[in-house]
């Protein structure tokens, strides 16, 4: 036996199909059984091992976003497909299709930043984005979820040394119990006939054509799974009573293709590259932070209120959540954030309030946002950004970015200056 998964591509079209379509139903029943058997490990206290298998079901499920893409991707693009398909056996790769259900990405280009971000062996992060040396986050938390290993911190020439181990069973799990968005989104594509032979031959037909360029925006993302999920409906290939909820989840989370990247680990910089790439940053810190013009249009007063709504969307989701959890017994996972926001009346509410801003105020209140949770950029770049992003058509994906409003409208309002402890390093 060995593996055999890039031998795909060579089936006839109507052949590829039905063997991803089989491949499909097998890898959603596996990933079922592991995280129903997660769910019944937290129930007893085995939070060591609900983390490990979860983060098992996690990766299975990730393997049908990767079987759906290589559907996406045209066969006339060989080398692309056979890629994207080899991911079914790399953690890397099916780390990102899982991370990416939860990306609330502008355009193609930030996908790309931050996959390339995902892919670094080594990288800079931290309150201030460099203040410590990492190596690669999915590689790593996949590991001390499972391992102990004795580690060096290399932010500096002589880290100190340290034991670590998988967190110990008394230990709050904040996400012991949920389960994996990779998952709900395999589970609905299923439960929709979208991975039937004939869903897949409309996936086909629907995403072939569409390569994301760089610009390519979130809009037309959402415009063209609408398409796909119409389609299927109208042939009749789904029966199930919560179609309505499946294709909610599959709107919020289904990706952009990413068969036209590479999601192999990156080359690997030297700790002494990161170093020096560390101590760049710091110099140009203050020059970036120092931008300031244009000033927002959005005024503080509603800034707060829309990150009040905001919050009160969130609470609500946890009171369902914790609600739905109750009601199952801890079996069934509640629904997550953002694939029912439409029946919540705070979102319903926060999107209308969106609305009656300027389109000036929009723009501004992503930027803000960008500029909260993103040290690197300066307020010029976001706020022209924002200019070339954000539409009638956005309002979704600007909800999304709630949590930042404040933080980012705190930064601009605040003189800038390099923070604490990386004055020394400068």
């Amino acid at each position: 036996m060995r593996r055999a998964i890039a031998d795909l591509v060579q089936l006839s079209d109507e052949r590829f199909l039905e063997e991803i379509s089989q491949g499909i139903r097998h890898v959603v029943e596996h990933a079922d059984s592991l995280d129903a058997l997660a769910h019944r490990l937290v129930d007893i206290g085995e939070h060591r091992g609900a983390a490990i298998v979860r983060a098992l079901a996690q990766e299975e499920a990730a393997k049908v976003l990767i079987l759906v893409d290589a559907v996406r991707c045209p066969p006339s693009e060989a080398g692309d497909r056979s890629r994207t398909l080899k991911g079914f056996y790399n953690h890397l790769a099916k780390h990102i299709y899982a991370e990416a259900c939860w990306w609330r990405s502008a355009d193609f280009a930030e996908v790309k930043r931050a996959i390339d971000r995902e892919r670094r062996p080594y990288y800079l992060d931290g309150p201030n984005d460099v203040d410590w040396i990492f190596s690669n986050s999915a590689t790593t938390n996949r590991e001390r979820s499972m391992y102990v290993d004795y580690v060096q911190d290399i932010t500096e020439q002589d880290g100190e040394y340290d034991w670590v181990s998988p967190t110990a069973e008394d230990e709050p799990w904040q996400y012991s119990e949920a389960t994996p968005t990779s998952l709900l989104v395999a589970r609905a594509l299923l439960g929709l006939g979208v991975t039937t032979p004939s869903g897949l031959s409309i996936v086909a037909d629907v995403w072939r054509p569409f390569r994301p360029r760089p610009d390519t925006r979130f809009p037309e993302l959402s415009r063209k799974i609408r398409e796909t999920l119409f389609r299927v409906m109208e042939s009749g290939l789904c029966s199930q009573s919560d179609a309505a909820l499946l294709a909610r989840t599959v709107i919020d989370h289904w990706p952009f293709p990413l068969w036209s990247l590479d999601l192999r680990s990156a080359p690997e910089p030297t700790p002494q590259e990161l170093r020096e790439e560390r101590k760049v940053y710091i110099r140009e810190f203050t020059e970036i932070d120092a931008q300031r013009d244009p000033p927002p249009q959005i005024q503080r007063d509603k800034v707060e209120a829309l990150s009040r709504t905001y919050d009160a969307w969130r609470d609500e989701e946890d009171r369902l959540a914790n609600s739905e959890r109750e009601k199952n017994d801890r079996i069934v996972r509640p629904v997550p954030m953002n694939t029912r926001p439409g029946r919540l009346e705070p979102y319903v509410r926060l999107q209308r309030m969106l609305r009656e801003l300027t389109l000036e105020e929009r723009m501004d209140l992503a930027a803000l946002a960008w500029f909260g949770r993103e040290l690197r950029s300066g307020w010029e770049s976001l706020h022209a950004y924002a200019r070339s992003v954000i539409c009638d058509e956005t309002v979704h994906y600007e909800c999304g970015l709630g949590a930042h409003w404040l933080s980012g409208l705190e930064r601009w309002e605040q003189p800038p200056e390099i923070p604490e402890n990386l004055r020394s390093s400068g």
